[in-house]
């Protein structure tokens, strides 16, 4: 560790947090935004959310610094003497315009605070150039017990808005008395013997220490060399130097532990040390793992979820509890996107494996991050767990059951066991799940086209062990390699870490050959530990390409060209009788088991649902049970009926066994002869996890449609692409048939709909050429004649289908929701939208009209999006969306439009709150920025209640808004406040200004017929008036906010006409203080103020008034108020303000110090006038 800096003259301490050993991570990732912390000589530095600053944004030639965006705070863990101020190097990072962060201090421990400066934009000289702040306290040095010192920085709110770098803080003041002394490495639990160091900052002192819980004096042990701590140890230090008052005394404990369970993912394996998922809804999320910056966590996710609202258990291995005390468990979590709970941590002490529901689970108490909605939490400690309750064999699982209420993103790390004991490890032994893999048959050492992945298809084993005392080292031989994770990470070794107590749980090892050379191979997987090895062999077999050479010399050119030179190629094959396919099945679908690979059950990276023996397990005669498992038919993935259902001999496509797979007999007739399609919401799950549903891929086609797994994608997409190319010369007229008509667009080329090719090639791109297809394609030529081109070379798929012309755009329609369709309404529910399809109803009781509204339902207060499917919109074009709603609720509207910014998505409206048994009409404006023929019109709810029916909607239109650009003329304020909401108005009377505050430029106007409130955001008026000014010329659209009538200013009505003009406030009594005195000056004569809590006026915070006839609200509504900060009066008043309106709560804002006049005795009559006019 690197000696301390000591302080410079006048400095009692100095600090660039350069020392890399006081740093501390808890979030698990230097690089990313996260906790972190650093302690240095009796000082505590903490961020909630920072960055640890690199050498090139640190001060001072320091490797680090703290880049903070949230709340950075500083604190004395130690008694500090005659301290008479501080000092902090500053630097703007990237702090936004607008973002003000106060730094405040405490001198009591965090009891009162002091702000003394406000950091912003302007506060800085320059940009990205460290800028020193110093502050020598007032009333001379003080004298801080430990604690007592606090200093926060606060605002960021944890947003890029506000980052900043800190890179020194110096402690000011005259050395009086010695440093605190510094642990290195600071107290804690260890897992075995550690050298603890320590340090002072005080130059030449010397320091004495105490393992015996005394104080330390110079009669003690004197400080030379690291002090080596192997059991408990509480060591207490302290620091003298001539001429100085010894230091405080420093204490730190050191708890040494035993090592029970340890999992952080270093490994980027979620699975290694026999960790295990069980999910309950099969193709739901599951958990994962994910990185930011270079740290792997455990992770699951609600987002797009199909089925909706997973449910997924994250189970430890077996942990052994017996003979240890003081066991706890420790890990960290955090939280996006989060609503509810649907995190939780339970143990059970008679798990034993499979479905957890069979086993008896405890809910823990525990600390997880309490982020809610949108962006992400910090990662956030657990605490330590007391398991001390249980003995023997446990299990541990992270329990993510998401539902409407409950759902987010969680993310988990560091999970920890620990207690105290001897940890038994047994005999030694290494258990394979197999002595041998099947054979990996023939693999190409290489491929005719570079766009098909070298390599087998994977195979795997597990292996387990116990009683080691070393590290298992697992070697596979040549062509052979090895991984914890299905698809990647492949290598020829492998080590796997025991447990303490020597054991490797059930661990999946995947395994794949990538031969070089045309040979037999016949290699092996040692697995060697503590002097032990177990070896598994397996064989492959390195060929070289079937294509015969030459057989795609004529295909040339791209797209209809193409295809017609393929479909030359591969037509007029031989066709195999019907019944000889279950024949042909051993040799073009049998897996490396040899048992059948049944395209509907299959599964790559897992364990299989159950698995079928050919011939043994076919159809026959006797009726099979409805379910899955029994027996495996002919599945023509290409239905019989999409071409008509001949079977006639010279009908080739019946028998075409590039289209027919060995499946399941019931999940081949779940998908009946529905389109392969895309399926969100399924109505039908497989246990493999395909799906039955509505398609949701495009927006053409939502009729039911048949979901493959991710593993087969690939498979059929280029099956439909070799079908079409086949019978290009017959696919023109079966789009005649149903279903298919779907897909079909009724030519020879392209022969797909465009969103069924951009789908397909999704399919083919995600899902490569596997060794399966190549085996597969090799085996169907030796028994038809042609082959699959697209498998062959899948980079022609692209050639011939790439660069479609656009289709024709689609239309809005039912927007009065009376067609639906498998519980959704035709044309709605788009790309865009993600409220729960449950949560989208058909509203039949009492729509507007017709027969049916929709029913939203979202209880949360992040907002769901209900959409259009995707439609035209054009750049530079208005669109007015006008509906009716009633029910309980907030909904607004917006336009998703492929725009540059905001993901996308347009500003969106204000929310419409809905709280009423009636109908009620409502319009709001979006304005498209991008030409698309893709854009999809939102509705966007939340805070629906069940009480009020949720939002119910109805009878929407949308169309091209042109805004009236002749204003209608109103000769004075009430007139105006008689207009039409939404309407373009021009007021030809004179009016006063009463009031104007630089929030949202808004300015209160009256004249002899009424007052209104000008609400000015977007800046329109600039020029500049005085309190009293007469204005004419006043034009803008009337709105109303929260109940309150307000003008949204459209032109500068331009230079004052009059001055000093005189506005006689009406005089009011509380009793007849309501909304038709909104926006006009008023005066309240002979009222108090109760200040609650405050003795000072505080920001947006509202009084109760009280005079002789009720009560009222005073409310400091704008952060630019004079009175703001200042006392609040104890006595009578007679109070002059503005009247602003917030729902049904009629408000009064003083507009200055000079609005507070005060009584000399209380006023207990009230003699209410009204306005008496105005003089000029």
């Amino acid at each position: 560790m690197p000696a301390l800096q000591p302080a410079l003259a006048g400095e009692l301490f100095s600090t660039s947090f350069s020392v890399a050993a006081n740093w501390d991570n808890p979030g698990g990732a230097w690089g990313s935004y996260n906790e972190k912390t650093y302690t240095e000589g009796g000082w505590h530095f903490h961020s909630s959310s920072a960055v640890r600053g690199t050498s090139a944004e640190s001060f001072g030639g320091s490797d680090y610094s703290f880049r903070d965006r949230d709340i950075f705070s500083i604190h004395n863990t130690a008694s500090v003497s005659n301290m008479s101020g501080f000092s902090l190097q500053l630097r703007d990072w990237m702090l936004s315009t607008g973002e003000n962060r106060n730094l405040n201090v405490s001198y009591d421990g965090g009891s009162t605070w002091e702000t003394i400066i406000t950091i912003n934009k302007d506060w800085f000289d320059a940009y990205q150039v460290y800028q020193e702040f110093v502050h020598i306290f007032p009333d001379g040095p003080k004298n801080f017990n430990s604690e007592d010192f606090h200093m926060v920085i606060e605002g960021g709110g944890n947003t890029n808005n506000g980052r900043i770098n800190i890179g020194q803080f110096k402690a000011l003041g005259e050395i009086t008395v010695v440093a605190t002394p510094a642990f290195n490495p600071a107290g804690g639990i260890y897992f075995g013997s550690v050298d603890v160091s320590i340090n002072c900052a005080t130059p030449d002192a010397d320091i004495y220490y105490t393992l015996n819980g005394t104080d330390p004096t110079i009669s003690d042990f004197l400080y030379s060399t690291p002090i080596n701590v192997a059991e408990d140890l509480t060591i207490k230090a302290r620091a003298f130097a001539d001429g100085l008052e010894p230091s405080e005394v420093a204490e730190e404990t050191y708890l040494i532990r035993t090592l029970i369970l340890e999992k952080n993912f270093d490994d980027e394996s979620l699975f290694s040390g026999g960790w295990t998922v069980y999910n309950f809804i099969p193709g739901a999320n599951t958990w994962t793992i994910a990185s930011f910056a270079g740290n792997h966590y455990a992770m699951i996710t609600e987002h797009e979820s199909s089925p909706e609202y997973p449910h997924s258990w994250y189970i430890s291995p077996e942990i052994n509890l017996s003979g240890l005390e003081e066991v706890s468990l420790s890990f960290y979590t955090q939280a996006a996107f989060r609503e509810g709970d649907a995190l939780s941590v339970v143990i059970s002490s008679d798990y034993g494996g499979g479905a957890p529901a069979k086993s008896g689970w405890n809910t823990l108490e525990v600390t997880l991050d309490d982020h809610t909605g949108a962006g992400f939490g910090s990662w956030t400690f657990s605490g330590n767990i007391d398991l001390n309750d249980y003995d023997g064999k446990i299990h541990i699982a992270f329990k993510y059951e998401s539902d409407a209420g409950n759902y987010g993103r969680w993310h988990v790390d560091d999970i920890l066991i620990t207690g105290v004991g001897e940890i038994e490890v047994g005999d030694e032994f290494i258990n394979l799940s197999t002595e041998s893999l099947p054979s990996f048959r023939e693999v190409y050492i290489a491929h005719d086209s570079e766009h098909i992945p070298h390599g087998s298809d994977v195979q795997f084993y597990y292996v387990e062990a116990g009683g080691l005392t070393e590290d298992l080292q697992i070697n596979a031989g040549s062509p052979l390699k090895i991984s914890l994770h299905c698809t990647d990470h492949f290598g020829t070794t492998l080590n796997l870490n025991p447990s303490p107590q020597g054991n490797i749980s059930s661990t999946r090892i995947y395994v794949r050959a990538f031969p070089e050379a045309e040979a037999a191979f016949n290699p092996q997987i040692t697995h060697t530990s503590t002097g032990i090895t177990e070896t598994l062999i397996t064989s492959v077999e390195g060929i070289s390409s079937q294509i015969p050479p030459g057989y795609y010399s004529t295909a040339t050119g791209e797209g209809e060209e193409l295809m017609l030179q393929l479909h030359r190629i591969i037509r007029g094959h031989t066709r195999p009788a019907y019944n000889d396919i279950w024949e042909h099945f051993t040799l073009t679908d049998s897996k490396f088991n040899g048992k059948v690979w049944d395209i509907f059950s299959d599964v790559r990276c897992e364990e299989p649902p159950y698995e079928y023996t050919f011939f043994e397990d076919q159809q026959g005669d006797l009726e099979a049970p409805n379910e899955e498992g029994h027996v495996y038919n002919r599945e023509h993935s290409w239905p019989r009926s999409w071409w008509g259902g001949g079977v006639s001999p010279t009908d080739t496509m019946d028998t075409d066994i590039y289209h027919i797979y060995p499946a399941d007999r019931w999940v081949n007739m779940q998908r009946s002869n529905f389109p392969f399609g895309e399926v969100s919401s399924p109505t039908w799950v497989s246990q493999a996890g395909n799906k039955r549903g509505n398609n949701t891929y495009g927006n053409v086609y939502s009729g039911f449609a048949f979901e493959p797994i991710d593993d087969f994608k690939g498979d059929f997409a280029r099956t439909y692409f070799y079908m079409v190319t086949r019978y290009m010369s017959e696919v023109a007229d079966w789009a005649a048939y149903d279903m298919v008509n779907n897909i079909l667009d009724g030519t020879s080329w392209p022969a797909f709909q465009v969103w069924y090719v951009d789908m397909l090639l999704e399919w083919h791109e995600n899902d490569p050429v596997s060794q399966k297809e190549i085996m597969r394609n090799d085996a169907i030529y030796e028994i038809q004649g042609n082959r699959n081109p697209f498998i062959d070379h899948p980079e022609l798929a692209a050639l011939i289908w790439s660069d479609l012309p656009e289709p024709p755009p689609a239309e809005l329609c039912n927007m009065d929701f009376e067609e639906w369709l498998n519980d959704l309404p035709v044309c709605w529910y788009g790309d865009r939208s993600n409220i729960g399809q449950s949560n989208v109803l058909p509203y039949a009781d009492d729509p507007q009209s017709g027969s049916f509204a929709a029913q939203l339902i979202n209880t949360g207060s992040t907002h769901r999006r209900f959409t259009t499917h995707g439609v035209p919109a054009e750049e530079g074009i208005s669109y007015k969306i006008t509906f009716w709603v009633k029910g309980q609720g907030e909904i607004r509207t917006g336009l998703f439009d492929e725009r540059a910014t905001g993901s996308g998505y347009a500003p969106y409206n204000d929310y419409v709150i809905v709280d009423s048994d009636s109908w009620s009409e409502h319009w709001q404006i979006v304005e498209a920025v991008n030409t698309t023929n893709i854009a999809e019109y939102i509705f966007s709810v939340r805070n629906t209640g069940e009480a009020g029916g949720h939002i119910l909607l109805d009878n929407v239109s949308i169309q091209e808004y042109e805004e009236i650009t002749d204003p209608i003329e109103v000769a004075n304020i009430a007139a105006l406040r008689e207009g039409e909401v939404g309407g373009l108005y021009h007021v030809t009377g004179e009016v006063i200004l009463t009031f104007q505050t630089d929030n949202r430029n808004q300015k209160y106007l009256q004249d002899a017929t009424g007052a209104i409130l000008i609400d000015d955001n977007n800046g329109v008026i600039t020029t500049e008036y005085n309190l009293y000014d007469g204005i004419t010329g006043l034009t803008g659209t009337l709105g109303i906010y929260q109940d309150m009538l307000q003008l949204v200013p459209s032109l500068d009505p331009g230079a004052a006409d009059s001055f000093g003009n005189v506005v006689e406030p009406a005089e009011v009594n509380l009793a007849d203080f309501d909304q038709s005195y909104e926006a006009m000056l008023v005066r309240i004569t002979g009222v108090t103020i109760d200040p609650g809590a405050h003795e000072t006026f505080q920001m947006a915070t509202g009084y109760q008034l009280s005079d002789a006839t009720g009560t009222g609200t005073l409310r400091t509504q704008y952060d630019d108020l004079d009175y703001l900060d200042q006392p609040i009066p104890s006595g009578p008043q007679n109070i002059t303000g503005v009247v602003h309106q917030r729902f049904e709560d009629t408000r009064l804002v003083p507009r200055s110090l000079d609005d507070f006049e005060e009584l000399a005795e209380p006023n207990l009559t009230a003699n209410p006038t009204t306005l008496t006019g105005f003089q000029y």
